[in-house]
């Protein structure tokens, strides 16, 4: 029988054997922070320069710098854990962006079109194609393993996209691992019960095959 325990701690699972895992992508299965500091950082860049108040207007420039790092959760400590970039999906980051647009003076057409303009330019700093690319938390693959050889289906719970689970996936060496993804595209999107007691109940998720 497949005991789990977090810090020393075991955790309880009723009167049942463990029968199946979900795991979270960004800061469980991956070493994801370096890369969404980097992102972060760049999407305020990329929207300072676009929205230009620095020289007509310095107050509403630092005002805008500091709501998308308020809305981020980017700070000199790294991540806050509850930010958009920590939890939320590229979709509700770009909201979050044009919103933060909004709150300095620009009337929302403008603001989504510029918000939409600066995630154009940094996208490709997101995922395996960054210089920052996320790498598998210690231990990841040896844990797959052993849940593995004691039969528990392991599956991936995340924000991000099918393809950008899959290519972090693929580029390690950890598909045949993982029997079920839930992402950003499949509704309701996490943290909301639905597909996490859907799974645990039934299994019921779309089914991807193991190469």
């Amino acid at each position: 029988m497949v005991h789990l325990s977090l810090r020393g701690t075991p955790l309880p699972c009723g009167d049942r054997p463990l029968e199946a895992v979900l795991f979270d992508k960004d800061g469980t299965m991956s070493h994801s922070e370096p890369m969404l500091v980097a992102l972060a950082q760049a999407r305020v860049f990329h929207c300072l320069a676009l929205a230009g108040l620095d020289e007509h207007d310095p107050e509403r420039h630092r005002d805008l710098g500091a709501l998308l790092h308020r809305a981020y959760g980017l700070s000199a400590e790294g991540l806050h854990p509850a930010g958009t970039m920590a939890v939320a999906s590229r979709d509700q980051n770009l909201v979050a962006t044009a919103t933060a647009l909004a709150q300095v003076g620009l009337g929302w057409p403008e603001a989504l079109a510029t918000a939409e303009a600066v995630f154009a330019r940094t996208d490709a700093l997101h995922g395996q194609g960054s210089e920052q690319r996320p790498a598998p938390t210690p231990g990841l693959r040896s844990l797959l393993e052993a849940l593995r050889q004691a039969g528990v289906r392991c599956a991936v719970i995340s924000n991000d996209h099918v393809e950008g689970i899959e290519a972090f996936l693929a580029a390690h060496d950890l598909a045949a691992y993982v029997q079920a993804l839930w992402s950003a595209e499949h509704q309701p999107r996490k943290p909301a019960p639905p597909p996490s007691t859907a799974c645990a109940r039934s299994w019921a998720w779309p089914w991807r095959a193991a190469p």
